[in-house]
Parts: structure tokens; C-alpha cells; sequence
């Protein structure tokens, strides 16, 4: 019974500010028609967004990535490297046999 009021009184406590919150204004909208700015214009993150293949490929077999709480084993395949952004490879595309423990 204790538990039972008990679970009431919170759930009260916990309802009462909710329902005496009101909008006072509108957030501005923007006009009909006019487009609306990217989410995110920053160079490089417009440039990791549309990032494309590179050219360089490297063929692996038996190769182990290990980093942090990850391993990767690499049984064999060809690895395919992204364009650099900033001078600096973030991705590569492997069609390989690979696992991970």
C-alpha cells in the first residue's frame, strides 16, 4: 500500500511542471519558398560528405588492424583508399574476407 502511494506522489510530482509550461512565442519560421541553409556548410565536412574513391589500391592477405578493444583480421583482399581531406585518408572500401574479435 505504502509503495503504491509512493508511486502516485512521484508520478504526480513528476507531471505537475510538465503541464504548466506554455509557449509564450513562436520560434521564427522561415518565409514559404525561401530554401533553408545546409545543416552543416563547413568545408570539410561538405568535403567528407560527398568524399569519392581514390585511385590507390593495396592488396593485403593475412594482415591483423588491431586498435583499442578492436582487432581486425584480414584474410585476403585489396584494400581501396578514399581522396584525402586535408591531407589525410579517413576511409578505405574493402571487398576482402575479413572477421573481427
Amino acid at each position: 500500500m505504502l509503495r503504491c502511494i509512493f508511486s502516485m506522489v512521484v508520478a504526480l510530482a513528476l507531471t505537475a511542471p510538465a503541464g504548466s509550461q506554455t509557449l509564450e512565442t513562436r520560434p521564427p519560421q522561415p518565409a514559404p519558398g525561401v530554401p533553408r541553409a545546409l545543416a552543416n556548410n563547413e568545408p570539410t565536412y561538405l568535403k567528407l560528405r560527398n568524399i569519392k574513391l581514390g585511385t590507390e589500391t593495396v592488396r593485403v592477405t593475412n594482415l591483423t588492424l588491431q586498435r583499442e578493444a578492436g582487432i581486425f583480421v584480414f584474410k585476403s583482399g585489396v584494400f581501396q583508399m578514399v581522396e584525402p581531406v586535408n591531407g589525410k585518408i579517413t576511409a578505405q572500401s574493402s571487398p576482402a574476407k575479413a572477421a573481427s574479435r
